[in-house]
């Protein structure tokens, strides 16, 4: 069965999410160095999280940490008020 995108190449970026890219292409790395894509549907990283660069791996649906404070501002005070 054939559909109207038969050789069509879309390219669709996702809220908060990859960029899918479906179809026929060529993708190539900053050298212009082809790049195996595994599949006719690939989704690309834009978090740069990804363990598979430039593949998308799910990283951004992961809660992003927060930044605490390091151990020495975090130590526990004396009645007083001051740090130990």
């Amino acid at each position: 069965m054939t559909s109207k995108h038969d050789g069509v190449t879309q390219i669709r970026a996702y809220p908060d999410g990859p960029i899918l890219v479906r179809g026929d292409f060529q993708l190539l790395d900053e050298a212009g160095d082809p790049v195996d894509a595994p599949r006719r549907t690939i989704a690309l990283c834009r978090c740069g999280r990804t363990a598979l660069p430039p593949f998308c791996d799910g990283t951004h649906t992961l809660p992003r940490r927060t930044r605490t404070p390091s151990d020495e501002e975090s130590e526990p005070l004396e009645s007083g008020g001051e740090h130990l």
